[in-house]
């Protein structure tokens, strides 16, 4: 018995009339910062703004990375 191969446009993301797969609108991400009990204690919260507010848009096909201060991502 041989097996259909499956149609690879079947799984092909779905183009919004814009011609766009993927849109993004204000885009934030924040770490809390553990810091000690006391702190804790006193409300001191510390965050960092890994991304703050971005907007982006792709296309069939195209490839996007994130890369931190440290040059990871």
């Amino acid at each position: 018995m041989t097996e259909a191969m499956p149609d690879p446009f079947a799984q092909m993301p779905t183009v919004a009339e814009d011609g766009y797969v993927l849109q993004v609108q204000s885009l934030k991400k924040y770490f809390d910062l553990k810091r000690g009990f006391l702190a804790s204690l006193r409300g001191e919260e510390i965050f960092v703004h890994a991304v703050d507010g971005i907007d982006f848009n792709l296309k069939p096909g195209e490839i996007l990375g994130l890369v931190g201060e440290s040059g990871c991502g």
